[in-house]
């Protein structure tokens, strides 16, 4: 059982991870006139590049590698 609830927790955190993620997405959309490149999203959500990478691979999410400068 204990398995299961931290299963559904896991999930329900990766969702929410999931809207912030597109939520900021669509912001610097908007506010830059292009999609965002990871670095940007990265930093915007104020997570590691790494942590965005899997974010994006769990939640099928496409982003634009792009610059890092």
């Amino acid at each position: 059982m204990a398995d299961l609830c931290r299963t559904i927790r896991g999930a329900v955190h990766l969702q929410e991870r999931a809207r912030k993620l597109e939520k900021v997405r669509q912001e610097l959309h908007v506010e830059l006139g292009r999609s965002a490149t990871a670095a940007e999203l990265a930093t915007e959500l104020e997570i590691p590049f790494e942590a965005l990478i899997r974010l994006q691979r769990l939640t099928g999410a496409l982003v634009t590698r792009g610059n890092s400068d």
